[in-house]
């Protein structure tokens, strides 16, 4: 993507400084005005809430199954790519994405059971294992998904909002991701689940004794 999709800000500051002088001083000495602050907060609430959604699904992971998931970008992206081409070839967006979390969840589920299922009580090991299926993901996706670009539909215009334009797409996105994080907190502080979650991660033998089936919640926890 361009720089600016990733750095909103610092295309926006880059152009301010390069601006003449007299410009400059004619806006309020190069201070960012309120308008412009809203589209850069909104901008990086948004691009900070796909960081987070990565950082949640990081944690369950662990905490489930004591490894950090090193392969969850390469996952990720074949989701990504999978619900890209189902979408371009004109089937629904609802299909594209539900086939896109299918993959992701697919891949990730069947490393927990084949790379860190071996290694459970080794988590060096198993980041290596995760690390080496990352690489191996990475060359098929090249392989599988050839095409130097895929389109993925958006949500187009633009909101007023304290004098500024807001894009539509970042307000769903951080929409979206608020969601998947309140879902995810309460399915964690859920009797049933969250108790199974949280007894498995502190102790796995007791969680065994009470009849918790440690390995599904361990899968679980990758796939979700």
């Amino acid at each position: 993507p361009p720089r600016s999709t990733l750095f909103p800000y610092t295309t926006l500051f880059r152009s301010r400084r390069q601006s003449p002088p007299g410009e400059a001083d004619a806006e309020g000495k190069g201070v960012v005005s309120l308008p412009i602050a809203v589209q850069l907060a909104v901008d990086s609430l948004a691009a900070a809430s796909l960081y987070a959604i990565v950082a949640l699904a990081v944690s369950l992971a662990y905490s489930g199954a004591g490894t950090v998931h090193l392969a969850i970008g390469q996952v990720g992206v074949a989701g990504v790519l999978t619900a890209a081409v189902i979408n371009g070839s004109g089937l629904p967006l609802w299909l594209g994405v539900l086939a896109g979390l299918v993959v992701a969840a697919g891949l990730t589920a069947a490393a927990e059971r084949t790379l860190v299922k071996p290694a459970l009580g080794r988590p060096v090991l198993a980041a290596v294992l995760l690390v080496a299926a990352a690489v191996v993901v990475q060359e098929l996706l090249i392989a599988l998904f050839p095409s130097p670009a895929y389109a993925f539909p958006t949500a187009p215009g633009t909101i007023g909002l304290l004098g500024g334009d807001v894009h539509v797409y970042d307000l769903v996105t951080i929409a979206a991701i608020a969601a998947t994080g309140v879902a995810g907190y309460t399915l964690v502080r859920s009797r049933r689940v969250g108790a199974a979650l949280r007894l498995t991660a502190a102790a796995p033998v007791v969680a065994e004794r009470f009849g918790v089936d440690t390995a599904r919640v361990r899968t679980a926890c990758f796939a979700v």
